[in-house]
Parts: structure tokens; sequence; C-alpha cells
């Protein structure tokens, strides 16, 4: 515990140590923001009673609620359909289509979550660019921006300005944001955003490609043979490594091993073969021949080697790109033993615009990481459907969901009727959020099991945690200290009839520059509240700033770290770092001069004196 006159020094003592935290990633997002939570508590900044207030905060749990609509949207094939419906319909020339993406994608966004839009939409551009030849990169990071921009033409588009609208109502009794408030700035912005994306972006955006990008379709193909070790075969008794070391590794890849009829999940080096093992390799077209009845492995290959064939398998290389949610974030290929658990060979890792071709086996895997995987064609459906990763084929065609009711129609129907609930102030948007979710559970489309899943728990103790922050921020003063600090020196250097509109400014570039370093949701819970003490220092009406913060706090085009669609699409379209500023930068400055410019129009300061 410490003295209350410590409270403030505190506070603006750990609100830089939690932003480096987060800006240097020495912990997971989550962790670092409850770890500050749990300090304000533990030395008495936030009492009990306050730290449990931050959990009455709606905003969290209007965005798990969505989160289920939105997966119930993705599974029952309802998302799928809207990206075949765009596929079916796109121009030929480069700057039609990124037109035509990006408003589409863009209205999306504005009432999906945008993370399963992209991850949707990014196989089906890929597969786009192969057919019309078009470098990857050229649609990926417009996609990323695309999706970004629509989340901020209503109050459901992001996470984020369900956030800051919650603090502002639970914490300053400010009347809520309604559900189209936002459209008025956000559609003109969108307009321009989507103009520069069509025809300025083809010009900054250099041509990279993803390495599968640049195979064609014949060596993405390979064959996958059963073999079965006869007892007299040269191989009983050898260890497994020291075979496949013996053979060109271009042409011989040991993928699995089954004894007794279970798979082996032992590594290579420990497994010794014994007759009748049932060995899966990957074989080059060389040492295969072609029958009437498709491809096989060369009789005279299979006598040396002491095998009989029992049946050869078409496979490929694919890559995919590891989820937010995936069971592999943290752990290395080694440890979840992904040769034998998964049926499939990582044969390179892509992290941050640099190819790991060796050693990567125990390199902890981080989101938006991209393996290349060498496996059958049965085995890519199974990993399609576990969601650890999102694989770069060409878009499938959904399974229909096992449940009673297997039209995606209800799912938005579901979605449409929280927008109208919400919008005409029916229900609160937390309580239309939860009654959707429920129904669709009700319905069956979805399984209490796969609403768990659908939350991203990491989200949700992320704003948690900043909410606390944000909140001591707040009852210390420490929010209001920021404020005066900065208008009082602002007031030396501009006239005082221009202070509102340059500390709006100013407010709106700082909150851009820290969601560039940090996530939107930490960025909006901390910028909240000095937005409306900035505003309370100036005898303003905190409305113009709550609009700045929300859209500076998502509208993050620089950096490939500044929002998660920019992460999924960064290793996917082989950028690098310098890619994302020499495109956002311009894209973000833009934006702040129209929202310094446009805000005061359309929500005029008004003098609360």
């Amino acid at each position: 515990m410490i003295t209350e006159a410590f409270h403030i020094p505190f506070v603006l003592l750990l609100l830089p140590a939690t932003v480096l935290c987060l800006a240097k990633e020495w912990v997971a997002p989550e962790i670092a923001a409850m770890t500050a939570f749990s300090l304000l508590i533990a030395f008495g900044v936030l009492s009990a009673e306050e730290a449990m207030a931050v959990f009455s905060n709606p905003a969290p749990i209007t965005i798990g609620a969505l989160f289920i609509i939105t997966f119930a949207l993705d599974k029952s094939g309802g998302l799928n359909s809207l990206a075949k419906f765009i596929r079916d319909h796109l121009p030929q020339s480069l700057n039609g289509i990124l037109f035509s993406i990006s408003s589409l994608v863009a209205i999306a966004s504005a009432f999906v979550n945008n993370t399963p839009i992209v991850a949707l939409f990014m196989p089906l551009l890929l597969g786009l660019a192969r057919a019309r030849d078009i470098a990857p990169s050229k649609l990926l990071i417009p996609l990323s921006y695309a999706s970004i921009m629509g989340g901020c033409c209503t109050l459901i588009g992001t996470s984020t300005n369900i956030i800051v609208s919650g603090i502002m109502v639970k914490d300053y009794g400010m009347e809520p944001i309604s559900m189209f408030e936002l459209t008025k700035i956000g559609v003109p912005m969108l307009l321009v955003g989507t103009l520069y994306i069509a025809f300025i972006s083809p010009k900054l955006i250099p041509e990279r490609s993803n390495v599968t990008a640049s195979l064609s379709e014949e060596e993405r193909r390979t064959f996958f043979c059963q073999l079965l070790v006869k007892p007299s075969s040269p191989w009983v008794g050898k260890a497994l490594l020291n075979i496949a070391v013996g053979q060109n590794q271009n042409e011989f890849r040991i993928i699995e091993v089954r004894r007794q009829g279970a798979t082996l999940m032992l590594p290579l080096s420990q497994i010794k073969v014994e007759p009748y093992d049932r060995i899966l390799i990957s074989a080059a077209s060389k040492s295969l021949e072609e029958q009437e009845d498709g491809m096989h492995l060369k009789q005279d290959l299979a006598e040396s080697w002491g095998v009989n064939a029992l049946s050869t398998l078409q496979g490929g290389i694919m890559e995919g790109v590891i989820t937010q949610h995936s069971n592999l974030v943290g752990r290395t290929i080694e440890s979840v033993n992904f040769r034998q658990r998964q049926g499939m060979l990582v044969l390179a890792v892509h992290r941050k615009g640099k190819n790991l071709t060796k050693n990567f086996s125990g390199i902890r895997l981080q989101f938006g990481d991209t393996l290349l995987l060498l496996g059958p064609e049965w085995r890519f459906d199974e990993m399609r459907n576990k969601g650890d990763l999102m694989l770069l084929d060409e878009a499938q065609e959904p399974e229909a969901p096992k449940s009673l009711n297997k039209k995606p129609i209800w799912a938005w129907i579901t979605m449409a009727t929280v927008v109208m609930l919400a919008t005409f102030n029916v229900v609160p948007i937390v309580g239309a959020a939860i009654m959707g979710a429920v129904f669709l559970l009700l319905l069956r489309l979805i399984t209490p099991e796969d609403a768990i899943k659908a939350v991203d728990w990491s989200i949700l103790f992320l704003i948690f945690g900043m909410l606390g922050v944000g909140l001591a921020m707040q009852t210390t003063g420490a929010a209001q200290l920021i404020a005066e600090s900065s208008i009082g020196a602002a007031r030396y250097i501009v006239p005082e009839a221009w202070l509102p509109y340059v500390a709006l400014s100013i407010m709106i570039l700082l909150t851009s520059v820290l969601t560039e370093l940090l996530s939107n949701n930490a960025t909006a819970a901390v910028m909240a509240p000095v937005g409306y003490n900035l505003a309370l220092s100036l005898g303003l009406d905190a409305r113009p700033f709550t609009i700045g913060v929300m859209l500076a706090a998502s509208l993050a085009f620089t950096t490939p770290i500044g929002y998660q669609t920019n992460t999924m699409v960064y290793n996917a379209g082989g950028y690098r770092f310098g890619d994302f500023v020499r495109v956002g930068l311009p894209l973000n400055l833009l934006y702040w001069l129209i929202a310094s410019c446009l805000i005061p129009v359309l929500w005029p300061f008004q003098n609360t004196l």
C-alpha cells in the first residue's frame, strides 16, 4: 500500500512501463495489462470496489457476444457466400479490383469483426493473384487497410469504438455513441481511403510474393507413398533418421510411421525400423512412374528398399498463417510434435520478412508466422478445420455446420436484428449482442463449445486490464494532470481561439502514434480519459475528443504490428516492414488532416463553462 499522495506518481510511472512492455512484447499483451491492473490493486491505487467496477463495464461483454455472432456467420458459410459473390464479379484491371475489394470489404467490416473477413479473403485474393499474374503484395495490404477503414463507420465496426463509448458512458456519464453516429465521418474518410488504395497504393507497393505464389501448380503438387517394410528389408534395425539422411532430401522425406495401427510419436532419431512398419514418405516425380490407375513408386526402388508400395496419395506444398487463437502460439514445432501429430512437415518458417529454413524447430511460434508445409491433401483438410493455421490456398466451400439449422440466412438475420435493436434504442447494444448470441445457440447454429472458442479471451483480458489502468488515471487525477500540462504548454504558443482545434489535432496524432506501437484496444483505454480531461481543461464538450480517440485508435496503417489484420497479411504477402511505412504513412497523415478538420464541423466545440 502507498499513501494517496503517491498515487499520481505511481500511475505516471506504471503507465510508460506498461506501454514499453506492450511495445517491446516482453510478455503477452493481456499479461502486461493484467499485471498493471494487479499492481494498482496491490498498492491501493484502486480499491476493491473500483477494481470490481471495471468488470461491470459493458464493452468487453458486448465485444465477446459479437465475436460469437461473427463466428456463426463464418461457420455457417455466410461470409463465404459474400466472398464468392465478390470474386465472381471482379473487374479485370488492378485498379478496378482494388476499388471493388476495398469498397465491399469495408462495408462488411462495418458490421462484422474484420479478422475473419481478412482471413476469408486472403486465400481468395492469393488465388486471384495466381490466376491473373498479379503480385500478391499488390492485393493484401489494401485488403487489410479496407477492413480497418470499414470498421470506423459504425459503433460495432471495431472493438475500439465499443470500448471508448463504454468508458465515456460508465465513467463520465456521456450519452452513448449511437450505431451510425460515426458514419457521417467514416464514410467520407472511407471514400478518400478507397480512392487512395485503388489509384495510389499500386504505385507505392513493390511487387513481392510469398513462397508458394512463385511456384507453378505442378511445382506445388507432390505425391506420397505408403510403404510396408518387408522382414527382409535392409532398413530393418536401422534408425529412420539415418535412412532419411542417406537419401536426397528433396526426393525422400518421411512424414509418418505407423506400427501396429498407431502413429509413432517419437522423433525420427529415436525410431528403429521394424518389419511391417508402415512409412509414409514424400516422393519426387522421378521416383514415380505413371500407370493406368495413377502414379506409383518405381518397382526397382521398392525392391532395393525392401518395401511394398501400398498406395500413392496426392499432396502438395502450402503456406499457413498462425492465427491469433492458435494453440501453436508460444510453442515450438518440436514441442508440439508437429510432424507426428499433424502428419505434415514444416519446410520453413517466414517471420517479419525473413525466411527461416534452418534450426527453426526450437523457435517459439508467434501470431502471424507463416509455415511452409508439405503434406497429403487430406491432412490439409484436417488442418483447415482445426483453425490453428489459416491455409493460403484458394477459398474452399464451407462444410455445412453440424446443427439442425444449416442456413446462413439466420446468422445474417441475427446480425441485422442486433444492429436494428441498437440503432433504434430498443435495447442497449450490450443487450442486443447478448440476445443475438443466445438466439444462435438456441437455433443450434453454433454449439456452446463453438461459442467459447469464438471469443478471443486474450483481447478481453487485455481490455479489462487497460480499463483498470484508465480508471486509475481518472480517479487519481493523473489524466487531468497530463491534460492540463499539455494545455498549459500550448497556451504559450497557440492563440486562445485556435487552442481547441490544435488540442484535438495533437490528441488525434498522439493516439495514432501510440496505436502503431500498442494494440488499438490498449491505446483506446489509455487515451479516452486523457481526451475527456483535455476537453474538461478547455471547458468544452468531450464528444469531439471522444470521436477523435475512436478514429485514431483504429486507423493504424504505418506498421505491420499496429493492427492485427496488418500482422495477418505481413508474411503472407512477402512484405517488409518498410512496405507498410511507404504505403501507410501517407494514408495515416491524410486521415489525421481529414479528422482534424471534419470532427469540429460535424461535432462542434460547445462551451460547458
